[in-house]
């Protein structure tokens, strides 16, 4: 491999330089100057050797920083910008976002950034994702991976991945040149904890601090500063100069200390870590330090009389670029009041680019993506050559399915994996490059291949589902449809084989069975066999990116689900096993058990709160949410902290609307970290609150409200949420001198009107003669005393009416009266001739 990379970057090396340049520039007494480069023609470019700095004066100029064309200010306005208008991603790879003991400013950069961080429940990998633009990012800083939502582009956290595995299955983690397989990315799945014991989900504020750099260098009279295009530096210090205040000075290098060299006529001395004897350096001798252990300073001494200069190398991240013609030069000092001369010292060559994408058509239509490239150079043996896929020009944003490194070939494909990554219609830019060479031209494409469908799931009756979706526009399309008990499965087009891999110790099967239907239709009937379904879009052989996982739940219903995990053996040794996800349902436990003996079991969620009255906790138990609802694992993390305790635990946690409702005392609020929901509750400092029973008439209330709407065929004019009951883990509890709570009412946001908006469709026609009548018979039937208010009946976006507030209900008389003022003059007659007609 050695031999075959030299052999291709000479290949590709500019032979001879055209011209070999060195440019000058003085500063008298100034903090910025002009430097002209020649303007190029034709396929040229400038490669930089080195710049230097000499303080050619007589004064001594501090906090000395060069950039090039922007200045530290401009810079630091780029970087805030950025933040704005940049995802975590981009940002990452330009700046640094956490400031570590060890990691040390890089000498030319502006500024960098940290932000909020936390770590991510894992077993085996130290992983840490970070929060920006109000959510978390998980960046694998070990693999140097990032994990992509089905959207394609945007960056994830852990809880999106615990969430839907897909997210982290699909993701190349390995090297460059590691093709993608399916048994890496399960094994790495795995060291997620998905069921962790303890979680920190509560968002921080959201504060991003700029940090300014260190201190910039120091020259004194006739000292210099070199930067090399090998991204090291120099700074010579003069011995007369530094010591005439003192007989010692420090050198503060901002990477890795490289080497000190002598060319004094005396020996000298370099203290870099206290605990060992500081080391002698003879004259005309230098002293070479080994990567791996980053000095962020040394302090040198010198005998008395010593005369001569030092020579001090460091690492540094990058070299200032120059532009062809005219560039700005910034001292950025503190100021200047001496001489300074400025030396550039490039080359001009002459390339040619190595490859051309030749492709007769830049639009991809219904066709897997490849790339035909024509070499410009003969090959005695087949180069290794890197490419990348993004959908930003300047490829600052990059997936790592989608930059590879393979043997070179005339034909560049993507794997169906890979193709995922794709959405249809974007413009993508494509480039290719020998290993350490020069990218090709950017060829500009764009694919046609069935966008994906965003399924939904509907009870339809006991045992009996739905799952539907919008149909495609292009009839010509197939639906897949994938289901399986295993939490981690991948549709079967995204592995070219069927891996299974059995775990020696135990032999748990690794690989994923799964169930596949085809179908024209845009939905289809379920029933209980199965717990997750994905759908993918075929056309022509095309696949979308799929589906969001979706889940099969109902009040009871408990389907033996499992899913690759690490766990921890008695001698503390990691074993990827199969574990089954705790079931909620304590009276399900021993059944699932005996049915999965080889499946490890963690402990019931739903397990027995000792601070609950039995009779009153199996009452509830019906209606409990769902094992399987998708909201229940984000409830399970959020909930490992006692987030109930109060207003401000609430609104750290992420409801929106912590305030106690002035008359029901009720917290109804939405979660920003769990869209599509409303929550209903009591914190533990409020005082004569039961809970239990307010929870109970919520969701059975609701319960008879759909029950009606069923017998009398009427969901197309009217709606109730779902609501389940959640109940609050035992551990860990409120302080002592609170009123701890036990459960919390989940119910589906309806898209309702509200406030003036809502009372004007309270007047439109979607209140009429016949809706009007149903719903007096509805309030009637069913007691719902509290619901003849618009606000608590109001209008939904499709034009139907809305019960949400199901507490009183079988609760007689009811206040008919109450709804007259929000209906039209017409409608209200209609109203009351109706209540009086029934003896009301």
């Amino acid at each position: 491999m050695l031999k075959l990379l030299l052999s291709c970057l000479l290949l590709f090396a500019p032979l001879h330089p055209l011209l070999a340049i060195e440019k000058t520039c003085s500063f008298n007494q100034t903090t910025q100057e002009t430097l002209a480069l020649e303007e190029l023609e034709g396929p040229k470019e400038i490669q930089f050797t080195k710049w230097t700095l000499k303080n050619t004066g007589d004064k001594i100029v501090k906090n000395l920083f060069v950039t090039v064309n922007s200045s530290r200010e401009q810079r630091a306005q780029t970087l805030k910008n950025d933040l704005q208008s940049k995802d975590l991603w981009e940002c990452w790879n330009k700046y640094h976002l956490e400031a570590r003991e060890s990691l040390i400013y890089a000498p030319l950069s502006a500024d960098y950034i940290s932000v909020p961080t936390r770590q991510v429940p894992s077993k085996c990998k130290s992983l840490r994702e970070y929060y920006l633009h109000g959510k978390w990012h998980l960046i694998n800083h070990i693999d140097n991976v990032v994990y992509v939502g089905l959207d394609n582009h945007s960056i994830v956290g852990y809880e999106e991945i615990a969430d839907d595995p897909l997210l982290a299955l699909r993701t190349k983690i390995m090297q460059k040149n590691d093709v993608h397989s399916i048994e890496q990315p399960h094994f790495h799945f795995a060291t997620f904890d998905i069921f962790p014991e303890d979680f920190e989900g509560e968002d921080p504020e959201e504060k991003v601090l700029i940090h300014p750099i260190q201190e910039g260098y120091t020259l004194y009279p006739g000292e210099s500063l070199t930067f090399y295009a090998e991204k090291r530096m120099e700074q010579t210090f003069d011995i007369k100069e530094r010591f005439s205040d003192s007989k010692s000075f420090q050198f503060l290098p901002r990477e890795y200390l490289n080497h000190v060299s002598n060319h004094t006529d005396g020996t000298i001395y370099v203290h870099y870590n206290k605990e060992l004897r500081p080391l002698e350096i003879a004259p005309n001798q230098i002293q070479t330090f080994v990567m791996g252990v980053p000095f962020q300073s040394c302090l040198i001494e010198a005998p008395d009389s010593t005369q001569g200069t030092i020579v001090c190398g460091a690492n540094c991240k990058s070299l200032e670029t120059f532009n062809p013609g005219l560039n700005e030069i910034y001292l950025n000092a503190d100021s200047n009041a001496s001489l300074l001369d400025f030396k550039l010292d490039y080359e001009i060559y002459e390339f040619k680019y190595p490859f051309h994408i030749v492709n007769p058509s830049q639009t991809f239509d219904y066709v897997s993506p490849v790339f035909e490239l024509e070499a410009m150079y003969q090959f005695t043996t087949p180069p290794i050559i890197q490419w990348q896929i993004s959908d930003k020009k300047d490829f600052s944003h990059l997936i790592p399915n989608l930059s590879q490194t393979e043997e070179y070939k005339s034909k560049i494909s993507l794997s169906v994996t890979d193709q995922s990554f794709l959405n249809p219609g974007q413009t993508y830019y494509f480039r290719v490059r020998p290993l350490g060479a020069r990218w090709s031209p950017i060829f500009e494409f764009t694919i046609n291949k069935p966008a994906s469908v965003d399924p939904s799931f509907k009870i339809l009756g006991e045992g009996q589902y739905e799952i539907s979706w919008t149909a495609h526009p292009d009839s010509d399309v197939t639906y897949y449809v994938f289901a399986s008990n295993h939490f981690d499965f991948i549709p079967s087009m995204y592995s070219e084989e069927i891996h299974c891999l059995f775990e020696e110790r135990s032999g748990v099967p690794f690989c994923i069975p799964i169930v596949l239907q085809k179908t024209k239709e845009n939905s289809i009937q379920i029933g209980t066999d199965y717990a997750f379904y994905r759908v993918v879009v075929e056309k022509d052989g095309q696949y979308s990116t799929p589906s969001s996982l979706i889940r099969v739940y109902d009040y009871g219903l408990s389907i033996p689900r499992d899913v690759l995990q690490t766990v921890t053996d008695a001698e503390g040794n990691h074993h990827v096993e199969r574990v089954a996800f705790p079931p909620a349902y304590p009276h399900l436990e021993e059944l699932m058990s005996a049915s999965s003996a080889k499946l490890h079991f963690h402990s019931d969620y739903y397990a027995y709160n000792p601070h609950v009255d039995a009779n009153v906790w199996n009452n509830m138990v019906p209606y409990f949410l769902p094992e399987n609802h998708p909201v229940k694992p984000k409830l399970d993390r959020l909930f490992r902290k006692r987030v109930t305790q109060n207003k401000q635990t609430l609104k750290k946690a992420g409801f929106t609307e912590p305030e106690p409702k002035r008359f029901s005392k009720t917290i109804v609020s939405k979660n920003k970290k769990i869209p599509g929901y409303i929550f209903k509750f009591f914190h533990d400092e409020q005082k004569d609150i039961q809970d239990a029973r307010n929870c109970l008439r919520r969701v059975t209330g609701a319960i008879s409200v759909q029950e009606a709407l069923n017998r009398y065929n009427i969901n197309h004019l009217f709606v109730v949420p779902k609501k389940y009951i959640y109940p609050l883990p035992a551990h860990p509890s409120p302080t002592e001198t609170s009123y701890r709570k036990n459960f919390v009412v989940v119910e589906n946001e309806l898209d309702i009107y509200t406030g003036k908006e809502n009372n004007k469709m309270w007047k439109s026609p979607v209140i009429n003669p016949i809706t009007l009548t149903w719903t007096f018979w509805l309030l009637q039937e069913l007691g719902l005393n509290d619901s003849p208010y618009s606000f608590n009946m109001p209008i939904t976006r499709d034009g139907r009416i809305a019960f949400v507030d199901t507490e009183h209900h079988h609760k007689w008389p009811v206040p008919f009266e109450k709804l007259w003022p929000f209906l039209t003059p017409e409608m209200g007659s209609f109203w009351k001739n109706l209540c009086q007609q029934h003896g009301f």
